[in-house]
This record gives structure tokens, C-alpha cells and sequence, in this order.
């Protein structure tokens, strides 16, 4: 009745675990089942004939002498691939792997050979069993108490007390099977194989456990494994939003630099344009006073030609066409030192000396004042000198007639140009008192010469605005002073 029960409970639970091994495809189902499976076939090895039930198979199976001992050494060899896999041996201890992997292969190989030479051995068939028992069970005990104290796994009890089981109904049944004197009596008198049958379903009940608690914690593993994913996912996304919040700031900061770019070009396009403008408006300005010059100059050519002052007229004509050729030199030009444009003003006033005789002039300059490194626009005096000439020296009837120009430095280190004469003192008269076409201009390149300028302000003054009489022989007409600016 227990060969039965055994036989159909094995069966039931080989064929599951199989499934299982084919639905998870991990060798540790392989091996639990191939262990049920041998020690089916070692149970109907020593089943019972049924009245009615004939089987060929059943026939050669019941009562076969040389396949019981293999199946059951067999059936031990996966018992301890099974067990390797079942507590995760090799991972934590590789030195009880080893021993359990030479345990299978032993008891793998007894049994093939076992197979191999039973004609020969069968005579002496109980002595190897005690031989083999007495072998196996030290080796399988010292096991155990190894694994116990080696190994750390969540289903070791399961493990422990299913091994304890099964080693000791294999214990009773082998002490029963070489009739060693035990009170059998105390524990149902049963036959060696019903023993050996019962430690096993008792060994499959922990196993089963065993294998439950290892679904379980395999479950377990994953939802803990999945709350992680979705964890370490979440950080991610949020490590991804915080990435697109910082990109974003980036490409707003990029943005607005390149907005500041683009305004920073186009003020640099605007300033170059009003520059261009600007030189443009002063090139205009700077062509307004070229022809007035010339008009003036040719109409004195033209007095003395009619006089019939020719000598003079040759040589007023020579420096005419020396201060035309100066002209065309300096119409590109914005500015030109200063040194330059005192050295034009002396051509012109040796021009106006030809038209009239009687004064004389003078261009005293402060040796500390750097006229060669300071800019003036191009021609800018000659309308100031020609106004103090014709304004004043021409129609004076003073022998002492003198034209000058003063240039100091003063204790602030500004620059200051002073156009006056001496011996005419500056007429009350409505018509002196207004500017000409030539100060108006020369005023007006001031202001554009001060907007364009980066080191340099020209303040301008004149008689009419501010006059100052030093003495009543002398009178400034005209007062440029440059000023360094504040960068």
C-alpha cells in the first residue's frame, strides 16, 4: 500500500516539477525531477504484484536486482547537483560546490559500474550495500553539518530537515536490509523499502517547501527589482527633466547672447554709419570752404590784374596754386596735425600779404605743446585768419597792423590757440558784429570734429560771443582750446 501511495505521489510530483523545469527552464528543476525520476524506477523496483494488473514492463521492473542500487545512487547523484542549486553552493562557498559536484559524479559512476560488473559481484551484492552504506552515509552526514554551518540561504531549514529525513529513513531501511538488530517493532515494523520510501515522501514535503519558498523569494526579488527599475526610472526622468530645465536656461542664455550679439552689431553698424555720415557731412562742410577760398583769391588775382600789378600777380598766382595744390592734398582727409595746418596758415597769410601790405604777422608757439600729435580738421583756421585780416587789418588805417597766433598750454594741460591782432582795436559797428559764411562753417566742423572725436573737445569763442581786449592795442578775435576727454 505505501509502494502505491509512493509511486503515484512520485509521479505526480516529477511530472510538476518538470513542467516547471520546462516553463523556467532552470537546471535545478532538471535536477529534482531526474532524482524523482530514479527513485521511481527504484520503487517499482520492489512494487508489490497487483491480482489483474499484468504489465511487461511492471514484470521487468519488479524485483530487478541490478537496477535498485544503481537507481538509488543515481538518484542521489542529482539529489546533490540539486541541492548545489537549490542554496546557491557554488556563489557562496565554491569549496562545498566541489564536493557536492564530486559526490554526483561518484555515485554516477558506482552506479555505472555497479551495472557494468553485477554478474560478477552479485554473490557478494549485501557486503558492497554495507560497504557502499557505510561509505555514503559519513560523507553525506559531514555534508549536511558543513552546509548547515556554511551556507546562508532563506530555505536551509527546508533543506536540513528534508536531507534529515531522507538520510534517515535511508539509515533504518539500510540497517533493515542487513538485518541489523534494531527495535523495528517501535517504528511499524516495516519493510526496509517502505522506510526508505517514507524518508523520501517526507523528504519531498520539505523539498516541495523548499522549492515554494525559492518561487516565492524569486518573486519577491522581482517586485523589489521592479520597484527599483521604476525608482531608478523616475530618478532618471527626473534627472532628465532637470537636464532639459538646465539645457533650456543654456539655450536662453545662448539666445540672449546672441540677441546682444546681433544688437551689439547692429550699434556697431549704426555708429558705423553715422561715422560714415558724419565724415560724409564734414567732407560737405570741409567742400564749402574750399570754394570760398578760391572766390575770394581769385577776385584778388583778378584786382591786381587790373591794376596792372603783374609782378605781384605772378607771384600771388605761384602761392595760389601752392595753397590749391594743398586744397586737393587734404580733401580726403578728416583731420591733420596741427603742425600741418600751421604750416598752411603761414601760405595764406604770405597770400594775403600780396593783396595787402602794411601788416605784419607772427605764429608763436609753446614749446611744450605736441602740435605734431595733436588733430585739427583740415583748414579749419583759414577762415578765422581771413576774417581777422579782412575784418580788421585790411581796412585799419594803423601803421602798426600785426597779425597773430598764440598757441599755450596752461597748468591743466589744456591746449589753447588765440588768433589776435594788435594796433586795431575791435570796432563797436553792427556790421562787425555778425559771424560770416566762414566762422559759421568753421563752427560747424567744431561741433562735428567734438561728436567724432574719442580724445579731443574744441570749445570755440569769438569776439562777438565772449570779447576780450587784453590791451587797446590788442584784441583777441578768435579762442580754440582743446580739452582732453575723460575716458
Amino acid at each position: 500500500m505505501i509502494g502505491m501511495f509512493f509511486w503515484g505521489a512520485t509521479s505526480v510530483l516529477m511530472v510538476f516539477i518538470f513542467f516547471l523545469f520546462l516553463k523556467a527552464k532552470e537546471y535545478i528543476y532538471l535536477h529534482y525531477s531526474l532524482f524523482l525520476f530514479f527513485i521511481l524506477i527504484y520503487g517499482l523496483t520492489h512494487l508489490v504484484a497487483f491480482p489483474g494488473v499484468n504489465s511487461k514492463l511492471l514484470n521487468l521492473l519488479r524485483g530487478n536486482r541490478i537496477l535498485a542500487e544503481p537507481m538509488v545512487l543515481t538518484s542521489l547523484a542529482f539529489y546533490a547537483f540539486f541541492a548545489s542549486s537549490l542554496l546557491d553552493v557554488p556563489r557562496q562557498n565554491k569549496r562545498i560546490a566541489k564536493f557536492l559536484n564530486a559526490l554526483g559524479i561518484s555515485c554516477l559512476a558506482y552506479s555505472v559500474l555497479y551495472i557494468a560488473i553485477f554478474n560478477l559481484i552479485s554473490p557478494l551484492n549485501v557486503y558492497i550495500f554495507a560497504v557502499a552504506r557505510a561509505i555514503l552515509f559519513p560523507v553525506c552526514i559531514y555534508g549536511i553539518i558543513w552546509i548547515y554551518r556554511s551556507i546562508h540561504s532563506p530555505v536551509k531549514f527546508y533543506f536540513i530537515v528534508g536531507s534529515v529525513a531522507y538520510l534517515l529513513g535511508a539509515l533504518i531501511a539500510s540497517s533493515r536490509h542487513v538485518n541489523i538488530p534494531l527495535p523495528y517493532h517501535l517504528i511499524g515494523n516495516l519493510t526496509s523499502t517502505a522506510y526508505f520510501e517514507l524518508g523520501i515522501l517526507l523528504q519531498a514535503i520539505f523539498f516541495a517547501m523548499a522549492l515554494g519558498q525559492r518561487i516565492v523569494n524569486l518573486h519577491e526579488e522581482k517586485l523589489t527589482s521592479d520597484r527599483l527599475l521604476i525608482e531608478q526610472l523616475r530618478k532618471n526622468h527626473q534627472v532628465s527633466l532637470e537636464a532639459n530645465k538646465v539645457l533650456e536656461t543654456e539655450v536662453q542664455s545662448r539666445v540672449s547672447e546672441l540677441i546682444k550679439v546681433k544688437e551689439a552689431l547692429q550699434q556697431q553698424e549704426k555708429k558705423r554709419l553715422e561715422a560714415d555720415l558724419m565724415n560724409s557731412e564734414i567732407r560737405a562742410k570741409q567742400a564749402q570752404v574750399n570754394p570760398h577760398f578760391i572766390y575770394n583769391s581769385l577776385n584778388a588775382l583778378k584786382y591786381m590784374i587790373q591794376k596792372k600789378h603783374n609782378e605781384k600777380a605772378v607771384s600771388y598766382l605761384v602761392r595760389f596754386s601752392r595753397m590749391v595744390r594743398a586744397l586737393l592734398e587734404r580733401t580726403e582727409e578728416e583731420t591733420i596735425s596741427l603742425s600741418r595746418e600751421i604750416n598752411y596758415i603761414k601760405n595764406y597769410i604770405e597770400l594775403e600779404k600780396e593783396r595787402f601790405s602794411g601788416f605784419t604777422y607772427s605764429i608763436e608757439i609753446d614749446e611744450e605743446v605736441p602740435i605734431h600729435k595733436i588733430p585739427i580738421p583740415p583748414l579749419l583756421l583759414q577762415p578765422l585768419a581771413e576774417h581777422t585780416i579782412w575784418q580788421y587789418l585790411s581796412n585799419s588805417s594803423n601803421n602798426l597792423k600785426k597779425f597773430c597766433i598764440l598757441i599755450t598750454k596752461s597748468q591743466n594741460k589744456t591746449i589753447i590757440i588765440s588768433i589776435y591782432n594788435e594796433g586795431v582795436t575791435n570796432s563797436t559797428d553792427t556790421s562787425q558784429t555778425e559771424e560770416t559764411k566762414g566762422i559759421k562753417l568753421a563752427r560747424e566742423r567744431i561741433d562735428l570734429f567734438n561728436q567724432q572725436s574719442s580724445s579731443y573737445q574744441i570749445e570755440f569763442c569769438n569776439f562777438f560771443t565772449n570779447p576780450l581786449v587784453i590791451n587797446e592795442d590788442k584784441c583777441t578775435n578768435f579762442t580754440l582750446t582743446y580739452q582732453i576727454k575723460e575716458n
